[in-house]
């Protein structure tokens, strides 16, 4: 598993990048094995991606294109936190993509739980399936200003044995009822890209690429793909890590 850091002006450019290589990821799996299975998280920084991969919606195999979600929040589809919704109004309405090639987590069932070993059962007979090629080929990923990624939060330990968990975030998010993938779910992958924009994340991309570090405080260091971890971010993302502080295989390339 290395890094692979780039760094950009801006979240525009970042945007562009970060879709150019979504398209070349998926095309290249389908010429490869056949099929391409993507797995998304949301928050707003991937907003600007998902209008990005609207306007060519002609440049994607859809009919062997197999989308999941790396997380949710406790909320209905429609609702405006819905990391399905966010990606539902931005990307696949637009780009008349086909429902049954969408895979969000149900959050119309009874419980957090009950929609987790649901979900776990779907992602466990995708992964019999495709072996012994990984779960996903592409894990798109976030991480918030306390570190977070998914909705794994630092200081709560994800469960050792389960692919998919209820958790509650802390106190200070709106929507703190969740269901997300753990790492024992999301490092069943090709590749992981993370996506990171703005000053206020800079500690946590700090943490996340520096040479040692506390899994438990920066839940990041426990996804370790099979390949590549992937970091777009953007210069003011990127601008409290020092080089001679990070990992050896983390030296960034500047974009533009």
């Amino acid at each position: 598993m290395t890094n692979d850091v780039r760094v950009f002006p801006d979240m525009d450019t970042l945007s562009d990048a970060a879709a150019a290589a979504i398209r070349q990821c998926i095309r290249g799996a389908v010429a490869d094995r056949g099929e391409a299975v993507l797995a998304l998280s949301g928050g707003h920084t991937p907003e600007g991606l998902f209008r990005r991969l609207a306007l060519r919606p002609q440049a994607l195999p859809w009919k062997e294109l197999q989308v999941f979600w790396v997380d949710e929040r406790w909320v209905s589809s429609d609702d405006p936190h819905s990391n399905f919704g966010t990606a539902q109004r931005g990307w696949f309405a637009p780009a008349d993509a086909p429902p049954d090639h969408l895979h969000p987590i149900p959050t119309d069932r009874r419980s957090p739980g009950a929609a987790a070993e649901e979900y776990e059962r779907l992602l466990r007979g995708y992964a019999q399936r495709r072996a012994p090629c990984p779960l996903f080929d592409l894990v798109i990923l976030g991480l918030g200003t306390d570190g977070h990624t998914a909705s794994l939060f630092p200081d709560q330990p994800a469960p050792i044995d389960a692919w998919v968990a209820p958790v509650d975030a802390p106190a200070q998010y709106t929507i703190r009822s969740r269901v997300t993938l753990t790492p024992l779910a999301l490092n069943q992958s090709r590749n992981v890209m993370f996506l990171v924009s703005g000053a206020e994340k800079a500690p946590a991309v700090r943490a996340a690429l520096a040479r040692e570090g506390d899994v438990g405080a920066t839940p990041s260091r426990s996804i370790r793909p099979r390949g590549r971890r992937l970091w777009f971010v953007d210069e003011a993302a990127y601008s409290q890590v020092s080089t001679s502080a990070t990992a050896p295989e983390a030296s960034p390339r500047t974009s533009s």
